[in-house]
């Protein structure tokens, strides 16, 4: 007799714990890289230092921690990359609120 496990059960607690620390340090890594390129871009092309660099990638952080699933304020964010024509894609509302849900 075959038995069906759903996925969820297959993995355990402390691997999924695991995976979404993997996840995290990788998410972290991916910003800090972002951060570098930003800082020496705007030094490039505006002559920012150190402290503006600095002052500017801890207000982003902030804001990223402050409201990681907050879709209203993405959607403002997103509202006004177009008003900049920047052309970004706009956020996943709804896995957003999926993922705030489940927390």
């Amino acid at each position: 007799m075959k038995a069906r496990i759903p996925p969820r059960q297959q993995i355990s607690n402390q691997s999924l714990k695991a995976v979404d620390e993997y996840i995290q340090e990788e998410s972290h890594n991916m910003s800090r890289r972002l951060f570098k390129l930003v800082a020496v871009a705007l030094n490039e092309l505006y002559g920012f230092g150190a402290k503006r660099n600095l002052e500017l990638s801890q207000r982003v952080g902030n804001l990223i921690i402050e409201h990681q699933d907050d879709e209203i304020f993405w959607q403002h964010v997103d509202q006004r990359c177009d008003q900049m024509k920047l052309g970004y894609e706009h956020e996943d509302y709804e896995r957003m609120e999926k993922r705030r849900e489940r927390r």
